[in-house]
């Protein structure tokens, strides 16, 4: 009986982790972010060069 709800909690921590590790301070979605602001920071200040 404990197994299959075991594995239902692992898959619910393992999705919550992937979750928290594409979301979070560290993660890759936070990552995008900060290289996309930097992307669009670049390309202001190439147009206000040419």
């Amino acid at each position: 009986m404990d197994k299959p709800m075991l594995g239902d909690y692992t898959k619910e921590m393992g999705l919550r982790f992937t979750i928290l590790n594409l979301t979070g301070r560290n993660g890759k979605i936070h990552q995008l972010k900060k290289e996309i602001y930097k992307l669009k920071k670049l390309m202001q200040t190439m147009k206000t060069l040419f």
